[in-house]
């Protein structure tokens, strides 16, 4: 996991709360996927439509994040529910389509591999198998938890898996935003150990 953090870090796709602590162990909101996504895939900016969610207003600081991922997610609910945590299978299908990665992928690799394939939501089987087919989800002795939530951790993981294996590196944004107290140096944080 350390690769996957170092380098969201490196390309600001991750970035710590005030005092620069990442919290890598705490579950992703769905508000914070959006970020994460609209800046790893360079999407920010890129739509001019209104958001199309009725809990999304232009006075949260998402907003422009979540109008820039959401053509990538298939929920076709009236609420995006911006600070409920993401589960496993919504972040792989909003990175896989953001990412625009090659998903028409003939062989079905769930059914039959996982024991918990049954479990991926119709709408995000596409994307889902994609990135098993791709290797950029392997599951664990659990299966792909699909409905899990995704650690900050793991979804650091799967960008350095889907965008690293991209030849164009993303665009480095510059470091200092100022917010970050300076003299304040990271904790050392013990990454989960559990495959994505």
């Amino acid at each position: 996991a350390q690769e996957g953090v170092e380098y969201c870090k490196k390309y600001r796709i991750l970035q710590g709360d005030e005092r620069g602590r990442l919290n890598l162990g705490g579950n992703l909101t769905r508000e914070q996927m959006a970020k994460m996504v609209a800046v790893a895939c360079r999407k920010t900016g890129m739509n001019d439509n209104p958001s199309r969610f009725s809990d999304v207003t232009e006075d949260m600081w998402s907003y422009v994040y979540i109008v820039a991922i959401q053509d990538y997610i298939t929920d076709k609910t009236a609420k995006f529910r911006p600070s409920d945590f993401a589960t496993r299978e919504e972040f792989i299908e909003c990175i896989i389509y953001a990412s625009e990665a090659v998903t028409n992928v003939e062989e079905d690799v769930l059914t039959g591999y996982f024991s918990d394939a049954n479990m991926v939501s119709e709408e995000k089987q596409e994307a889902v198998n994609a990135a098993v087919f791709h290797g950029y989800i392997v599951g664990d002795e659990r299966g792909l938890r699909p409905q899990d939530r995704l650690t900050r951790a793991e979804a650091c993981v799967l960008f350095e898996r889907i965008l690293n294996n991209d030849t164009s590196e993303p665009e480095k944004i510059p470091v200092d935003d100022g917010k970050a107290d300076k003299n304040e140096t990271e904790p050392e944080i013990e990454i989960p150990e559990d495959e994505v």
